[in-house]
């Protein structure tokens, strides 16, 4: 992934979630129902990022992983995380 796309991805997701934030404040809506949609939204720009990419060929690889591949090693990565 390019420079630019990273950068873009990024704005967008720190977009989202200042938006998130901003309903949040507004509507009053309780710490139960903000920290998990904000999680949500967080998981899904990593989640993006992360697949997008894995997906890019390797200087010493003939192709690159599949998308399945990608998200399995996000996957494999994250319940390692959380032990």
């Amino acid at each position: 992934m390019d420079p630019e796309s990273i950068a873009l991805a990024r704005a967008v997701g720190e977009q989202v979630l200042l938006d998130e934030h901003r309903c949040f404040v507004d509507e009053g809506a309780d710490n139960s129902e903000h920290v998990p949609r904000v999680a949500r939204i967080a998981e899904s720009v990593g989640r993006a990022l992360f697949v997008e990419e894995s997906m890019e060929t390797l200087p010493d690889e003939d192709e690159a992983p599949a998308e399945a591949e990608a998200l399995a090693e996000l996957e494999r990565c994250l319940r390692e995380r959380e032990g």
